[in-house]
């Protein structure tokens, strides 16, 4: 009799057995590898001025731990991880109706996944902000699947967390408000739809008061982490032109544009200086195209302006100030000499921007194709009432916003943009099992 239970046990939850096994594996091969320290991670562990407080407070939790509390996070890490690829996939489940065996067929993925991008054993804010975002998108489905409010909000909340984490995150907000005007239109409600709003607009301003009382109480000052400025500041110097010194009032400001055009195209880091050497690259990569070899020549030349130019010259500059005093002058100028290069170079900028996204986010022609094609099928489906194509749309444009984002801010990379490609690729997955397994049966 008992044989029997446990047969029957196992063949019930077999699928969960082989979860459970494959993915102790993966934990037991990342925690063996130990903590892996990145090049931005002394600056979490030291609570760094210029990181947002969520990761640094993360991190001075375990520090009660002992000396070896880096390597306690790496176990929290990894559990995580696989915490919430099992719960979202979990949820896809249910979602698209699907018998447990097909978690199966995206098991490898999975495995792949949290080994090759999930930076799980690094001390780095992917290792928990992946993680909580899976988490913050089921709660976000599951309020566009049920109309629910309540689900809305908690996907909010969780999202706060996520932006004091990562800044990045900031480009959720259009997001939840898209989906309270879906709710609207779906309910016709007005009042609730105020009232949602209202709360959005209290969730923003909350984290942005946790933000700044973080540094207050750590670094002295009652402000935002001063971090993003410079990094626009280096997109928008890449397609400057020398004569953009008379877009300048204070002669500061033409002082510190001269000093850093002159460095950045004498290096060939301007958008101009690829141009006029256009014949070099063309003789190096004689098989990539005229525009990929922009993107290149932007994606080999961004971290030199920002880090070795804008960064050195705008720290002497201000080398009198210490602490947070100092970064926070250096972001306020930063913004200072951008402003004045957006309004005169909108265009190349918003076309750089564009084959940034289009190259090294998407990649290929083909990826751009598919991608606008589930766009618009998505957009159809909803129009018609749809669930399934509710919950695509608002993929689609996450994904497209988390671009966005990303490139007015700095480059386009797979660590910026593995969190919707990976809601993306999975959901897509789901739905073609559901057509396999329906037009089987």
């Amino acid at each position: 009799m008992r044989k029997e239970i446990i047969i029957q046990f196992l063949k019930k939850n077999i699928v969960w057995i082989i979860y459970i096994f494959s993915f102790a594996i993966v934990a037991f091969y990342l925690i063996s590898k130990g903590h892996q320290i990145a090049g931005d991670s002394g600056k979490y562990i030291n609570l760094n001025p210029q990181r947002p407080p969520g990761y640094p407070l993360f991190l001075s939790f375990f520090k009660i731990f002992g000396d070896n509390y880096l390597d306690l996070v790496v176990y929290f890490q990894v559990f995580l991880n696989i915490f919430a690829l099992i719960y979202f996939v979990n949820y896809l489940k249910k979602l698209f109706s699907l018998p447990a065996y097909s978690l199966l067929f995206v098991l490898p993925l999975l495995l792949f996944s949290i080994n090759h991008y999930f930076f799980s054993n690094a001390i780095l804010t992917e290792g928990i902000s992946i993680p909580i975002f899976l988490i913050m998108s089921v709660f976000l489905f599951r309020a566009i699947e049920q109309l629910d409010y309540k689900m809305l909000l908690i996907a909010m909340g969780l999202n706060a967390l996520l932006v004091l984490i990562r800044g990045q995150f900031l480009f959720m907000y259009p997001v939840f408000m898209l989906c309270i005007f879906y709710f609207y239109f779906q309910e016709k409600n007005i009042l609730s739809s105020l009232k949602y709003i209202a709360l959005l607009g209290l969730v923003f301003l909350g984290q942005q008061f946790l933000n700044k009382t973080y540094h207050y109480f750590v670094h002295g000052e009652f402000i935002s982490t001063p971090s993003s400025n410079m990094a626009l500041a280096a997109n928008v110097f890449y397609v400057s032109s020398r004569d953009d010194v008379n877009n300048f009032q204070k002669e500061e400001d033409q002082k510190l544009f001269t000093a850093i055009y002159d460095s950045i195209y004498k290096h060939n880091y301007t958008l101009n200086s690829f141009r006029n050497h256009s014949d070099e690259w063309s003789e190096e990569r004689s098989q990539a195209g005229e525009t990929v070899q922009q993107v290149e020549h932007y994606s080999s030349s961004f971290n030199e302006i920002l880090h070795r130019t804008i960064n050195v010259i705008l720290q002497n500059h201000y080398k009198e100030l210490g602490g947070i005093q100092h970064w926070e002058a250096i972001n306020n100028k930063a913004m200072d000499l951008a402003l004045p290069l957006m309004k005169k170079n909108w265009l190349p900028l918003l076309k750089n921007n564009f084959l940034d996204v289009a190259i090294s986010g998407f990649e290929s022609r083909v990826n751009i194709i598919l991608f606008l094609s589930l766009m618009l099928v998505s957009l159809f489906s909803l129009i018609k009432g749809n669930m399934f194509g509710s919950i695509f749309s608002l993929i689609t444009i996450m994904h497209l916003l988390n671009y966005i984002l990303v490139a007015i801010g700095g480059r386009v990379l797979p660590r910026y943009s593995i969190y919707t490609s990976l809601l993306l690729v999975l959901c897509s997955i789901f739905l073609i099992m559901k057509f396999l397994i329906n037009k089987n049966n």
